[in-house]
């Protein structure tokens, strides 16, 4: 299901489309489901595990974005607090 994850949002502005989504995803599931398409599990633990999945996502956004500003110089210690390190 790594394809879904690239629809995961990182940021809450696209939840509605996100939630949408989820739906339509789990609907289809369950059309599937009903004509016995085999592996059709992936997408209902998908669905269920949604929750998990944006967190991780927004989860590595933020560190990127921490990690870039520290590498920028924006954020990090001052003259005076690494004195006291």
């Amino acid at each position: 299901m790594q394809r879904l994850d690239t629809a995961v949002p990182s940021s809450l502005e696209d939840m509605v489309d996100y939630q949408k989504a989820l739906a339509q995803v789990g609907d289809f599931a369950n059309k599937l489901d009903a004509l016995k398409w085999p592996g059709v599990e992936g997408l209902h633990d998908w669905v269920t595990n949604a929750p998990k999945i944006w967190l991780n996502k927004k989860r590595e956004s933020v560190l990127d974005w921490t990690r870039n500003q520290f590498a920028l110089g924006t954020i990090g210690l001052s003259r005076n607090d690494s004195a006291s390190c």
